[in-house]
């Protein structure tokens, strides 16, 4: 579990296991990259997981931001793309 940190001071643990999922969902979609698309699209099971591996990995690419935000003291971002703006 992460130790509490004074505000102000990004928690290196959380941002690092944050960014860790993030780079593993780019690892999975790089991989799909190299399939001809005609392949990906006529083949449901491995589009719907492209399509969820994309969302995960903005939402892990929010989840960052919004902790930076959080923790630099700018307070909860009012949308994802503030969160990101912040950053």
């Amino acid at each position: 579990m992460t130790s509490p940190r004074p505000n102000g001071v990004v928690d290196p643990e959380r941002l690092s296991r944050l960014l860790r999922r993030v780079t593993d969902d780019l690892t999975v979609l790089t991989t799909y990259g190299a399939v001809p698309p005609d392949d990906l699209a006529d083949d449901a099971v491995r589009l719907g997981h492209v399509k969820y591996v994309f969302v995960t990995l903005l939402e892990g690419c929010v989840d960052a931001a919004q902790h930076v935000c959080a923790s630099q003291g700018y307070g909860p971002p009012a949308t994802n793309a503030d969160a990101t703006t912040c950053c």
